[in-house]
């Protein structure tokens, strides 16, 4: 809006002053922030690390416990389980509806408030000479308001976009943001008031939006001024990152120039875009042919968000768990892709790397690695290592059961029965007589409480019974035919 021609119309300056105050005051009683850098740091639609799974092996159309269907029963179990533990529904719905009214009061109230700041500050900037102290703040301000203005319709628009059928929607495009009223004020701000003393953060922000905006060049201009103007700037780790990302993303990326930026990122330990540029650094020594040195980094981002504690909040502590649990998948990755490699051979890279207070976590997924992907020999051999390395683990039993399903999948039957038999023996309690054991338990077996044991023995059970089932050949029921499948202990133990 341009402000007026008539200097009768200005009011004094203590007023204007007291417009700003006021419209500050809103924004601080609405809790309002820039949007932090480090939370949403422009990707430029990063690539998947999975690696895709190798066809599964055709074993036929028995139900034995192979991995697969295993991996079907888990799930099911999980969901089953996460079900158990939620609120009644009655009490649910009542607590939902409660909640919902909440969040639509507390909103109603923010745009009330933002209305009224975008008011006075509208007011303020007409009124006010251009050369005015305060205008740059303010347009800043204003600025910061109407980016939130136009997200909240962005995000309607996209809602009513994506409640619509799917013929419908695919006959229009999806909604995109447009933060053109905000970012002109910015530029108003970058053209007309470089001495301002927040000019960096200017730049910053416009450069955020662009990016939100899908316009990755304009973007990376803006970061590359804070680079070049302003080099003590405390947003020069995110200009770093931006560039960085902005390469990585490419169709044809170069891989050396993107590393040579997350190195930069890498220079500011307390940022925190520091265990992200780190991993990301791992990803691309690992594209730069250097799976070693990548396999080291991608532990140390491992080892750092695994050590962090309660130091941070629960929402970064989501943040570190998540970026955790992607390091650790795409170490384990680096391993598989080497069909040299196997599990002995990760054990000694972590103990050379001090990473052996890790290795139990990490070869466990190495194993799951090795049956997702169909490479059931490495997965078995890891299963195996994982019983060296944590042999009275609650879950060893499950360990064992594993390395049978992994033979039963192959179908190598003498290894299969070879492995069951090492489950009763070792992963079986006892039967008792009078309340004494006939055998003498195995050192697992006296280390576990009782539920534990129960477990294991009903997880025994009945995967011997499906794998057995499914071998043996389907008769038709007959009147003096029974199906029995439960064996006694003693009969499993002297075969």
């Amino acid at each position: 809006m341009k402000r007026p021609t008539d200097r009768s119309s200005f009011r004094r300056p203590l007023t204007a002053r007291r417009a700003l105050c006021c419209a500050a005051g809103a924004l601080g009683f609405l809790g309002f922030a820039l949007p932090a850098f480090a939370e949403n740091a422009p990707t430029m639609a990063g690539e998947s690390a999975h690696i895709k799974p190798a066809g599964e092996r055709l074993i036929g159309a028995q139900e034995r416990p192979t991995i697969k269907k295993k991996a079907a029963d888990q799930a099911d179990a999980k969901r089953g389980y996460r079900v158990s533990l939620q609120i009644p529904e009655a009490l649910r719905a009542i607590l939902a509806k409660k909640i919902d009214r909440r969040i639509a009061r507390n909103l109603v109230a923010e745009k009330k408030l933002r209305i009224e700041a975008m008011g006075l500050l509208s007011k303020f900037i007409d009124e006010s000479p251009e050369g005015s102290n305060e205008m740059p703040e303010a347009l800043l301000r204003m600025g910061e308001l109407e980016w939130e203005d136009a997200r909240d319709t962005f995000l309607t628009n996209f809602q009513k976009w994506e409640a619509l059928p799917p013929e419908q929607r695919a006959e229009k495009d999806p909604p995109t943001p447009n933060y053109s009223k905000p970012r002109a004020r910015f530029l108003r701000v970058l053209r007309g008031y470089k001495s301002f003393r927040q000019y960096d953060l200017a730049l910053y922000v416009d450069g955020f939006l662009a990016n939100e905006e899908g316009k990755f060049e304009d973007s990376l201009g803006r970061f590359n001024k804070i680079i070049e103007w302003f080099p003590h700037s405390r947003f020069i780790p995110d200009a770093h990152m931006v560039r960085a990302e902005y390469e990585f993303t490419k169709d044809a990326p170069n891989y050396e120039t993107a590393f040579n930026e997350y190195e930069q990122v890498l220079k500011y330990k307390d940022s925190e875009l520091y265990d992200l540029a780190l991993f990301k650094s791992a990803w691309t020594l690992w594209r730069l042919g250097k799976p070693e040195e990548a396999a080291k980094r991608f532990l140390i981002v491992f080892q750092a968000t695994a050590d962090t504690g309660a130091k941070v909040s629960s929402k970064r502590r989501d943040e570190l768990d998540e970026l955790q649990n992607e390091a650790l998948k795409n170490l384990v990755a680096v391993f598989v892709e080497d069909e040299n490699n196997r599990a002995e051979d990760m054990y000694k890279f972590l103990t050379k790397a001090g990473g052996d207070k890790f290795a139990g976590k990490i070869v466990r997924a190495l194993a799951d690695a090795f049956y997702e992907q169909a490479q059931y020999e490495r997965g078995i051999e890891a299963y195996r290592l994982l019983l060296k390395l944590e042999p009275t683990s609650p879950d060893a039993y499950r360990f064992q059961l594993q390395i049978a399903q992994g033979h039963s999948t192959l179908e190598q039957w003498a290894a299969l029965e070879d492995d069951y038999k090492l489950s009763v023996h070792d992963y079986v309690a006892p039967e008792t007589v009078q309340g004494k054991p006939k055998t003498e338990a195995s050192a697992w077996v006296r280390v576990q409480n009782a539920g534990t044991l129960a477990i294991a023995e009903k997880a025994a059970e009945k995967q011997l019974r499906e794998d057995a089932v499914g071998r043996t050949p389907r008769l038709k029921p007959t009147r003096s035919v029974r199906p029995n499948f439960k064996a006694p202990r003693s009969c499993i133990r002297s075969t």
